[in-house]
């Protein structure tokens, strides 16, 4: 935190935009501090083209090791800056995608007539095989039980 804040400063025409400085310590093995480090972010945003410079920046603190005020610079840059192509697209912008039909109640009453129709066939044909099985077992049970049966 003792680290102070640069000074940046843009030309005219350029924008500055900041991000929150991001603060951490270094240490060693042991635990013990023996580093902060500040790292600012600066963003420039230029309006026209044209030459620009931005420039130098640069930091002073205090080093307890050496209980010296100490600096450090970073160089001016020279920035180019070119218009901007005009957009044509090579390609077609894509095709919207198709919409949705609303859901079919239809078909879904459709298929859940099929489907009652079906099991209302099946259980009067189970009910149709029962009888008929009664019925069987009915005219078996009266032929053993015939004359002929015991006669035999």
């Amino acid at each position: 935190m003792m680290i102070p804040e640069p000074d940046f400063t843009a030309p005219q025409g350029i924008r500055l935009y900041r991000q929150d400085p991001s603060l951490s310590e270094e240490t060693d093995r042991n635990g013990q501090s023996i580093a902060g480090l500040r790292k600012d972010v600066a963003s420039y945003l230029f309006q026209d083209a044209g030459n620009y410079v931005l420039p130098a920046v640069t930091v002073s603190w205090f080093d307890p090791a050496s209980a010296k005020t100490q600096s450090a610079t970073a160089p001016a840059v020279s920035v180019t800056v070119s218009a901007a192509a005009a957009l044509s697209p090579a390609l077609a912008p894509p095709a919207p995608e198709p919409q949705r039909d609303a859901f079919d109640w239809l078909h879904l009453a459709l298929i859940g007539g099929i489907v009652l129709l079906t099991a209302s066939a099946l259980w009067v044909a189970a009910s149709g095989l029962s009888r008929l099985e009664a019925w069987w077992q009915e005219r078996r049970s009266k032929e053993r039980q015939s004359e002929p049966a015991f006669f035999r």
